[in-house]
């Protein structure tokens, strides 16, 4: 789970995701204790939420190596899988106006 933008809360509803429950469970307090759970949501989710998004980011792993322990998965993408999956999802769902808004941006 990455860095929100503080611009992102003006007026703007995020959901962020992992596939970590406690990834999930620290962002959840974090928004609690930031006083913004009424416009930040966290999904315990494979890659996306459901519904459109206007902005997506990315935060992968950026070590293209094997990780060795649970913690390790945060920095740890072996050949860089979990980093190519997000773009050819995202590619997919940007031919589907289901899941992406006409103007969605990713960084």
């Amino acid at each position: 789970m990455g860095q929100l933008p503080h611009f992102a809360f003006a007026e703007r509803r995020v959901a962020a995701t992992d596939n970590e429950p406690r990834a999930i469970a620290c962002a959840a307090e974090n928004f609690r204790n930031l006083g913004v759970e009424d416009r930040a949501e966290a999904v315990l989710a494979d890659m996306f939420p459901p519904g459109q998004a206007p902005l997506v980011v990315c935060n992968p792993p950026w070590i293209p190596a094997t990780p060795h322990s649970s913690l390790d998965n945060a920095a740890y993408d072996p050949g860089s899988r979990m980093l190519f999956r997000f773009l050819n999802e995202l590619a997919v769902a940007a031919c589907s106006p289901t899941v992406l808004s006409s103007r969605t941006g990713a960084l």
